[in-house]
Order: structure tokens, then sequence, then C-alpha cells
């Protein structure tokens, strides 16, 4: 979805002359708990020595599932970003 997304958004702004506005009210906070979550998981693909296994896989899904829970509770507003 990542590469297919600016295609409609460049055909948006060649036709009408104006960019595509994104209004997020965390996607600051979203970007930096991205950033931290990166750190997370090379920290945890080093603590299980670079293998693959039942550990890592279910890290990984826990990793990827407070990242996707606090920035819907900061686009909802139920967290607010100090930034």
């Amino acid at each position: 979805m990542s590469n297919r997304l600016p295609v409609p958004w460049l055909l948006y702004g060649l036709i009408y002359g104006k960019p595509v506005e994104v209004n997020s009210v965390g996607m600051v906070c979203s970007i930096a708990i991205l950033f931290c979550m990166l750190l997370f998981v090379i920290m945890s693909i080093a603590c299980f020595k670079w293998r693959m296994n039942r550990g890592l896989g279910f890290t990984m899904f826990l990793l990827y599932f407070v990242f996707v829970t606090v920035s819907l509770m900061f686009e909802y507003e139920i967290l607010v970003c100090p930034v």
C-alpha cells in the first residue's frame, strides 16, 4: 500500500495544481514512536541472537500491536501528543 499511495496524490496534484493536505493530530508523535520501535526491533533481533523463532515472532507482533494501538490513540485524541 505504501508504494501505491503516492500515485493518486501525484495525479491529484497534477490535475488540480495543489498538494494533498494530510491532517493528522498525532503524526509527529507517531513518527517518533516509529523510530523508537525500529530501535526496539533491532534490539529484539539481537537479543534472540539474530535467529527467527517463536519468541522473536511474538515479540515482533507485540511491538507492532503496541505501535498501532498508541498511534490510534493519538489519532482519536485519547492520548495527547505533547508536540
